[in-house]
């Protein structure tokens, strides 16, 4: 059996032992209270941090206690390659995760080449599954129209929002589903020819599997890359991800790393789709600059906010710095989380200003009035950095879209891929945040056609679509 030590030595460390003493041989524990250190806990002896040096990549670590991410960069900086000798266990303790190594380029789009646009297209009808409106769906809602596609939509009415009623672009049914009972109903009374279910939430995609209909899981987030998942969450997203019978995934970097992550089958028909943008949602007008009036840098940041410190979407750290600086913030929301907007708006400054939610339509022309764009994430640690790293936010491209270059903080890969094709670069909030902002006004200007050039506009990636759906249904003729 493999050598193992595991790092914690309380409740959750005691757990660990008692599910995987039969699957390895536990040689040691590890903590880092001092007072341990000599000690047997469960008759074996507890080492100090410092001595798992001894050991080199001969051992393999589980990391048993809830700090696991202050842990595993603890082990790192003792030397220990913790993407290849360390794991942590997951709240239910009989799961452990794999640290994902960030080592790879940021890559957008995939070679989808294989999705030839001579086949010819049987799809006529397509049932979308999603927890709420979004503007994924939305996105592949028109360009899958204007093709002649029937779509229906079908989500949970808890999950609803009435300001994304502007979200209907002419599906031929909405569907709301008041319980698990009514959504099965919905699912299997579908006359759709492929179910496309949506996002982390894998519940959708495991009871589109019980209908015996060809489905797609369209994976927005994958909860292995970002999170703890709780074992029964690592068991939906596993199965759900496995068991469809074709894969979407945001980027060609998270469909790499999830090939390696869920072991999938390499037959499996599999489509990189990134976040990108309809080409009817790009601006028609242009508004004039605010800074023109008040000789002023002003910046807007788009998408959910957290009032949460450890939240990846807290961002008052920026806000603070930017509001010192006197530089305008703008900040847009959706799913009117008023709580969290009424907390950044408290903030005592008076260059921060919440500016509501905007129609979904309007948006990206609302935001012409800006000089630059903010993506910023505070909170990524060794657990989250891979979706971090790697994923397709829809904000970047719609700042792009409304001619706007971003200011990006050091995100590994994603900042490089923003820095390196000119879209904006990486700002560092610790200096001069001021003249970092100038900067990139003067020196980076996004051309109005800089989506459309570089294939970011979702109609283009239409025939890909349609006929990776078609692949879909003939590998689930074979299964089902």
């Amino acid at each position: 059996m493999e050598n193992v030590i595991i790092f914690g030595c309380g409740a959750k460390g005691k757990s660990i032992y008692s599910y995987y003493k039969d699957k390895y041989n536990i040689i040691y524990f590890s903590d880092n209270n001092h007072e341990l250190w000599g000690k047997k806990v469960l008759d074996i002896e507890i080492l100090s941090p410092k001595e798992l040096m001894k050991f080199g990549s001969e051992i393999k670590i589980i990391v048993a206690a809830g700090a696991y991410a202050e842990i595993l960069s603890q082990l790192q900086m003792l030397g220990i390659d913790i993407y290849q000798n360390a794991y942590y266990a997951g709240p239910f303790n009989n799961f452990l995760n794999k640290i994902s190594k960030v080592s790879a380029p940021y890559e957008l789009i995939g070679n989808n080449s294989n999705f030839e646009n001579e086949k010819t297209n049987n799809v006529r009808k397509v049932l979308f599954l999603y927890t709420m409106p979004h503007h994924r769906i939305t996105n592949l809602a028109v360009i899958l129209k204007a093709r002649g596609i029937i779509i229906d939509f079908a989500y949970f009415e808890e999950a609803y929002y009435n300001s994304h009623e502007t979200l209907n672009v002419g599906y031929r049914n909405i569907f709301r589903a008041a319980n698990v009972n009514e959504m099965m109903q919905i699912i299997r009374n579908s006359d759709c020819d492929v179910i496309h279910s949506f996002g982390e939430i894998s519940y959708n995609t495991l009871l589109a599997l019980r209908a015996g209909k060809p489905v797609v899981h369209d994976a927005v987030d994958i909860g292995n890359m970002y999170r703890p998942l709780h074992a029964i969450e690592q068991i939906n997203e596993n199965l759900a991800i496995n068991g469809a019978h074709g894969n979407i995934f945001m980027t060609e970097s998270v469909r790499k790393l999830s090939v390696e992550i869920f072991e999938l089958n390499p037959q499996k028909p599999m489509l990189t789709l990134g976040n990108f943008l309809e080409r009817g949602r790009l601006p028609i007008r242009y508004h004039d600059k605010l800074s023109e009036s008040d000789g002023k840098i002003h910046c807007v940041y788009e998408g959910a906010m957290s009032n949460q410190k450890d939240n990846l979407r807290y961002i008052e750290t920026a806000l603070k710095i930017m509001g010192d600086n006197e530089i305008h913030v703008h900040f847009y929301t959706n799913f009117n989380r008023e709580e969290e907007c009424e907390y950044y708006q408290s903030l005592e400054s008076d260059f921060i200003h919440w500016e509501g939610e905007v129609d979904y339509k309007k948006l990206i022309e609302e935001m012409t009035k800006y000089d630059i764009a903010l993506f910023y994430v505070e909170n990524y640690n060794l657990t989250n950095v891979p979706h971090c790293a790697y994923t397709s936010p829809n904000k970047i491209f719609e700042y792009l879209g409304a001619g706007l270059p971003v200011a990006i903080n050091g995100i590994p890969k994603i900042s490089e891929y923003i820095r390196d094709n000119k879209f904006g670069d990486i700002v560092d909030f610790d200096g001069n945040i001021l003249e970092q902002f100038k900067k990139i006004i003067e020196c980076i200007k996004i051309d109005k056609i800089l989506l459309d050039k570089n294939n970011l506009i979702m109609d283009n990636h239409v025939d890909a679509l349609l006929h990776f759906y078609q692949d879909t249904i003939h590998y689930a003729k074979n299964l089902l």
